[in-house]
């Protein structure tokens, strides 16, 4: 599994870990959220099954995950929250 830099969401005392490997159909990827506690015990993880593409940075805001992505070479971005 490849990972992104990690980030922390100081409100909440929290530090998340996007995570993706490429699926099995060898085209699409899955793409994993971990939450950690300041100490880095894993507390939470899911898999974001909506995000298939290769993920290239991430960032949080307001507690609003940013995630930077090319559509059709394009730069965009996903935007979630609480996916958990």
């Amino acid at each position: 599994m490849n990972f992104l830099q990690p980030v922390v969401d100081e409100t909440n005392q929290k530090l998340y870990k996007l995570g993706y490997r490429l699926a099995l159909d060898g085209i699409s990827y899955d793409t994993y959220l971990f939450e950690f506690d300041l100490n880095l015990t894993l507390t939470r993880e899911t898999q974001l099954e909506e995000v298939k593409i290769k993920p290239k940075k991430m960032f949080l805001k307001e507690s609003t995950f940013y995630l930077a992505a090319s559509f059709d070479d394009e730069p965009d971005f996903l935007i979630f929250k609480n996916p958990f």
